[in-house]
């Protein structure tokens, strides 16, 4: 990351400490609280990013949730919850920025799915279903965006099989040589300067 570049940080909770830390390493760091899920909290906090900084570069939709439950006793909320942070989170940020990038001719969407978008896994059939949705997304974006000339936003979707995020923190690497456990930056560096549209880490 170059020392002259912003960054913004949104969650659900206050990422004040986070954004001192990147103070203090010489970046302007800026914390905002938004609840992902609601289309109305994205477009007026999204509103008050590009009031305050004037453009987003990158938009890097990273909130997930995994509720590690069988079918059978997943509860229909915990279900709308999954798909609600997981992939509906990501059409509405996407609906918001989208417009920007294209009015200034450039932009950068990542967005975090999971191995788990590729290929089944017991006890999460919500996660895995949520992160085959995000998958289908980006690539109907893409394509959507080839056909209508607008080929100067890059995609980049991510489908990491095990980072240290403490999402899973009973779950390690069965084959720790083939699919060992990353660290968030080594994963963050990759994500932002790989050339590719899809990534699997």
């Amino acid at each position: 990351m170059r020392m002259s570049e912003n960054v913004v940080i949104v969650a659900t909770e206050n990422n004040d400490a986070v954004c001192e830390e990147l103070r203090q390493l010489g970046h302007e760091a800026h914390a905002f609280q938004c609840d992902v899920t609601s289309e109305q909290e994205v477009e007026a906090v999204g509103s008050e990013i590009l009031r305050q900084l004037g453009h987003v570069d990158v938009l890097v939709n990273n909130a997930g949730v995994a509720m590690c439950q069988g079918l059978l006793t997943l509860k229909h909320s915990d279900i709308r919850r999954t798909f609600d942070v997981n992939t509906l989170s990501q059409f509405w940020t996407v609906k918001y920025f989208l417009p920007s990038m294209k009015d200034r001719g450039s932009g950068h969407i990542v967005s975090i799915a999971s191995v788990a978008g590729l290929l089944g896994s017991p006890f999460m059939t919500d996660y895995c279903a949520s992160k085959f949705a995000v998958l289908g997304f980006m690539y109907a974006l893409e394509e959507e965006l080839y056909q209508t000339g607008v080929e100067f936003i890059k995609l980049t979707t991510v489908c990491p099989v095990f980072i240290n995020t403490g999402l899973f923190p009973n779950v390690g690497a069965r084959f720790p040589m083939l699919t060992p456990i990353m660290d968030t930056r080594d994963v963050a560096l990759r994500v932002l300067w790989t050339p590719c549209s899809e990534t699997s880490l």
